[in-house]
């Protein structure tokens, strides 16, 4: 059944073994002669659509991460400042500013995409505003 949402083997693979771990640690909540395969189907379903909602954001940014200047001009975000930015930041410092203050990623949303630990991201983006800070002049919020 979760393969035929997902069709992923791996997601399958995945979701069956944490609908196996929810069955056994709350086992003792089943009454005697309930019947387990929808007990089960449910626990399956419900793993599938909390699996779904969590990896959605990251699937829609994935899917449009090229197409990341686009959303600048949709949001009439001022270009000039964007590429200031881009050309004060390094590669990566840029997007985790981009991600975290256009984007409104949180940071553990970020490290889900990016695969960088929360604190290395924390530590980048805290790089980026000092940089910002002195060669844009004022404050930067965020």
């Amino acid at each position: 059944a979760i393969y035929v949402v997902f069709h992923n083997e791996e997601i399958a693979k995945d979701l069956m073994q944490d609908t196996y771990i929810s069955f056994l640690n709350n086992i003792h909540k089943i009454k005697d002669g309930t019947p387990l395969v929808p007990y089960l189907v449910t626990i399956a379903k419900n793993l599938s659509m909390n699996y779904y909602k969590k990896n959605k954001r990251e699937k829609e940014f994935i899917n449009n991460i090229n197409e990341i200047d686009a959303c600048y001009y949709e949001k009439n975000y001022d270009n000039e400042l964007i590429e200031k930015i881009k050309s004060i930041l390094n590669e990566k410092e840029f997007m985790v500013f981009i991600l975290k203050v256009l984007g409104d990623y949180s940071f553990k949303e970020i490290s889900a995409i990016k695969k960088i630990p929360i604190g290395t991201l924390t530590w980048t983006y805290q790089e980026a505003r000092k940089k910002l800070q002195k060669e844009l002049g004022g404050k930067i919020n965020g």
